[in-house]
């Protein structure tokens, strides 16, 4: 038996039979053509897993970016009043007196800020917001309106930072609809203008910092245009103090102040 080697194989020859075994060479390299088109199928996944990415990316932030908006609503100032007497010569003598307004106002404001959506029906929106609202002039009557024992008005300023939570419930290609709930913090400006104030009586601005709750229902129409139906309710009250005192008594009244708004809202988000 005689044994003859190659390169790539061994060939022997016994009984009148050639056997030929072949072995792969630990050395060798694939051919040229095969690893050409190994790198053209890694950089076409690689292409396409990009693509899918960034279209991924896209449905997730259609509805992100900057937005700019609108309010029309009402505010509702609530005042809370307490007046204490202590002395000789006051009517109510060592009295406390208690009482509550409320007055429904006008208001127009505007909002700017960015809203993130991190998956297609969850967001969040950070932005900040001003609105203004006036009373008409309030007379205080007596005698069936033969007598006018006071007048005045309100104003009130807000300038607020926003942060609120984005839940679209209902969902179409390029609409949704659902709810928003979040927080809100400022120093809304409270201007009472009273005609012939008394030294116990409150008169001028009041500005103190609150926080509050925004909530409300929300619907996007053709991704752009949000329209909002919502309300801004406060969780503290703004305070303020007026001490009158003479010889012979003394006079305190407190008043605490809510300011909370309702109203209407439309925003362009770009």
């Amino acid at each position: 038996m005689k044994a003859a080697k190659n390169h790539k194989c061994f060939q022997y020859e016994y009984g009148g039979q050639t056997l030929k075994l072949v072995k792969k060479m630990a050395t060798s390299k694939l051919p040229t053509n095969i690893s050409v088109t190994g790198k053209n199928i890694i950089s076409k996944g690689v292409i396409g897993s990009i693509l899918a990415l960034a279209l991924f990316s896209s449905t997730l932030s259609a509805k992100s970016g900057l937005f700019v908006g609108i309010d029309i609503g009402a505010s509702i100032l609530t005042q809370d009043y307490r007046g204490e007497s202590s002395g000789t010569n006051h009517p109510l003598r060592n009295g406390i007196t208690t009482m509550k307004y409320s007055y429904l106002m006008p208001q127009i404001g505007f909002r700017l800020g960015y809203q993130h959506y991190f998956t297609p029906t969850n967001g969040l929106r950070l932005y900040g917001s001003y609105a203004v609202a006036r009373t008409g002039m309030v007379n205080v009557e007596r005698n069936s309106g033969a007598q006018i024992m006071e007048q005045y008005f309100y104003a009130t300023k807000r300038l607020e930072a926003n942060l609120d939570y984005l839940l679209d419930l209902v969902k179409t290609e390029n609409s949704s609809a659902g709810v928003y709930l979040g927080v809100f913090y400022g120093a809304p400006i409270i201007t009472l203008n009273r005609k012939n104030a008394r030294p116990d009586q409150f008169s001028g601005n009041l500005k103190q910092r609150i926080v509050g709750i925004n909530l409300g229902l929300q619907m996007t129409l053709a991704d752009h245009h949000r329209i909002e139906v919502g309300a801004k309710i406060p969780l503290n009250k703004q305070k303020v103090e007026r001490i009158y005192a003479t010889n012979t008594f003394t006079f305190k009244t407190l008043y605490a102040y809510q300011l909370a708004s309702v109203g209407l809202s439309y925003a362009f988000v770009f």
